[in-house]
């Protein structure tokens, strides 16, 4: 795990900045400028914690060890792991990647059995936001698999 430090942020839009994404808008309809023209936004400063996180995503290796390990059965199986080969065997080129067709509640037991939690909306917890291919502070990228040809 690697620590993501505390932040401050701006939550909200100002009026003047709410008016000038209107102006931007390529998409209107009769009336909206006069419907949206004057809402009031409140902008206002969080402060964030700092957290824990993972520093990469759960693989197909890593949950089919908590499937084995606890023999868990989900209450839902529609489309429960839809792309491995069996309910305990994911195909051997997709061991690296990240496990994929696993509800919330699958995803809540696989941390619970690791002793982690899942983030939650309203926990002053955040979740970080990354461009395609941006890493973490502090992390170190990892390689990506290559699917098979």
């Amino acid at each position: 795990m690697i620590r993501v430090p505390p932040v401050s942020s701006c939550f909200g839009a100002t009026e003047k900045q709410f008016q000038a994404f209107l102006a931007a808008m390529y998409v209107n309809y009769p009336g909206m400028r006069k419907s949206c023209g004057s809402c009031s936004l409140s902008s206002r400063e969080v402060n964030l914690p700092d957290f824990h996180i993972d520093q990469f995503e759960v693989t197909n290796r890593q949950y089919l060890e908590f499937v084995r390990a606890t023999e868990y059965k989900p209450k839902n199986s529609v489309d429960y792991l839809k792309h491995w080969d069996a309910p305990d065997k994911h195909p051997d080129w997709s061991s690296e990647f990240p496990v994929v067709w696993i509800s919330q509640e699958d995803a809540a037991a696989y941390c619970a059995w690791r002793r982690a939690a899942l983030p939650l909306k309203r926990s002053g917890k955040r979740r970080p936001v990354r461009q395609m291919g941006e890493s973490l502070p502090g992390a170190t990228p990892r390689p990506r698999p290559k699917p098979p040809i």
